[in-house]
């Protein structure tokens, strides 16, 4: 009885209660190494949630994109097509500027879709981390911006050949 009570007066706890530094070291140690572990897995399950959100995103973009350019290239192919033949016979400089007109209205007209699709391509953000899927949404936006430029070019004139499409 006298050594249980030399012990509580010394700061050593009861008998039969309480942990030993030790132990008790031991136990955070564990429970932080949980903790770390369960946020980290976390953070990755989250992380690759985003990257399919961001990868569904680019995918609706790149879709977009090329419907665009091949809707915007259709309409002034189109135009371009039912007037070549009437701009290779007629030597009259006004009929043949009335055709070209013709044709740089159809660009003109077909910058619609196109601008549709840049605005939501452009609406997009996606993670610093996610290199891939940046390279692709600005492979995107460039091809959107050299189609815009070839519809400006052939709007001011009827005349200017297009560009070499790029996929995204």
């Amino acid at each position: 009885m006298e050594a249980e009570r030399d012990e509580v007066e010394l700061g050593r706890g009861s008998p039969g209660t309480g942990l030993n530094s030790q132990r008790r070291g031991t136990i955070l140690v564990t429970l932080i190494v949980l903790i770390v572990g369960t946020v980290a897995v976390a953070a990755l399950l989250l992380e690759r949630r985003v990257y399919h959100l961001e990868s569904a995103m680019v995918k609706r973009c790149a879709a977009g994109t090329t419907y665009a350019v091949q809707r915007s290239n259709g309409q002034v192919d189109a135009m371009y097509d039912y007037v070549r033949s009437s701009m290779e016979s007629i030597k009259n400089r006004s009929i043949r500027d009335g055709l070209h007109g013709m044709v740089a209205k159809a660009a003109s007209d077909a910058s619609a879709d196109l601008n549709q699709a840049r605005a939501d391509c452009a609406d997009i953000d996606i993670l610093a981390v996610h290199g891939k899927l940046r390279e692709r949404h600005a492979s995107c936006l460039r091809t959107l911006a050299l189609q815009a430029r070839y519809l400006d070019a052939v709007a001011i004139d009827g005349l200017t050949a297009r560009p070499r499409a790029r996929a995204c």
